[in-house]
């Protein structure tokens, strides 16, 4: 697009659910709406953020170059074709989305993990259900039966939990009748069978229609989490996106108990605010030093602070580069923001 076709009275409006972070090598524009990453030069995010309260006309008078005029234009040329943008006559008739997170519960989410100690869900899921919890991972390090695992999911019937994710060890025990008449007595169940044979798993998928996801990998304790990497990325909705940048995107608003029934921030972590057996959780939550990590954002993160992920990337504060550093980089990220290249 030549400097002749963007009328210079008009100011470019970036789409507002077009969220935009800046790196240190490079800038991240993460679609909301179409679940898409974009990545651009850092010098055109200062050019964004000047579309904010300037025309066109103004900002291509502020730059000394021709080249950077024609280079200017040529970028919100192709922001406009790849409907990312808009021109209008007044940018103030079109606000940037506010950036506030807030829940009417206590705590929104929850692990629990079990092995062979038996933990009383009657009290964890009606003390979660106090709390106002919605959504509750349940991660089992061997291998559960039917019946065993509708044993725990009796309990956490007629709750507020719109969402159990329940993770456990594949077997072959597990039939598709079984498994779907599981999914049809609880609606809100979502179910990951973890180190299935790789030449089980396409017959696995064409003979069970619900939701059941089939993982090689291997998961023997909650020593395995905190692995950070593109691949695992999603593009969250706006609201989590949110919380990403006002609050610890792993850690906020969550409580966990381990195996052994120790109620904790996350099972990984070492520090336990006592057993579930003689505490409630209710009153763990109400506890500063609980609810202390929570505030601890990307931007207080070294070299996460750099990074043009931040803002989709949920981070991990249990397994950190320095461990006397809570505020260090999370030791199983492979990206390095500096050289913007993946570790392979």
């Amino acid at each position: 697009m030549t400097k002749n076709d963007l009328p210079p009275a008009k100011y470019f409006y970036l789409f507002a659910d077009l969220l935009v972070t800046k790196g240190f090598t490079r800038t991240l524009i993460t679609d909301t709406s179409r679940q898409a990453l974009h990545f651009i030069d850092n010098s055109y995010y200062e050019a964004l953020m000047l579309c904010r309260h300037h025309t066109l006309g103004e900002i291509a008078g502020m730059m000394e170059a021709e080249e950077d005029v024609t280079l200017f234009h040529t970028f919100i040329g192709e922001m406009l074709d790849s409907k990312m943008g808009a021109l209008v006559d007044d940018i103030a008739l079109f606000p940037e989305i506010e950036k506030y997170w807030d829940h009417p519960s206590v705590i929104t989410n929850a692990i629990i993990d079990i092995r062979d100690a038996a933990h009383d869900f009657d009290k964890v899921f009606s003390e979660l259900d106090q709390l106002g919890c919605e959504y509750v991972e349940i991660r089992s390090y061997r291998e559960q039966t039917i019946e065993e695992i509708e044993r725990i999911l009796k309990f956490s019937a007629q709750r507020r939990i719109k969402k159990l994710f329940f993770l456990t060890r594949y077997s072959d025990k597990h039939t598709a009748g079984e498994l779907g008449a599981l999914f049809s007595r609880y609606t809100f169940l979502a179910l990951t069978l973890y180190a299935t044979p790789a030449e089980c798993i396409p017959e696995l998928e064409k003979s069970i229609e619900y939701g059941v996801a089939f993982v090689r990998q291997e998961i023997s304790s909650a020593q395995c989490c905190g692995n950070i990497s593109f691949e695992g990325f999603q593009v969250p909705k706006i609201k989590n996106i949110m919380e990403n940048f006002l609050y610890n995107g792993c850690l906020n608003r969550k409580i966990s108990i381990d195996e052994n029934g120790q109620v904790k921030n996350c099972p990984s972590m070492k520090h336990s605010y006592g057993h579930i057996d003689d505490i409630s959780l209710r009153s763990v939550v109400d506890r500063d030093d609980f609810r202390l990590v929570w505030g601890i954002t990307k931007e207080k993160i070294s070299e996460c602070a750099d990074c043009e992920y931040r803002s989709i990337c949920t981070d991990c504060r249990v397994f950190i580069k320095n461990e006397n550093d809570i505020y260090s980089k999370p030791s199983k990220c492979k990206y390095d923001p500096y050289s913007g290249r993946w570790a392979s």
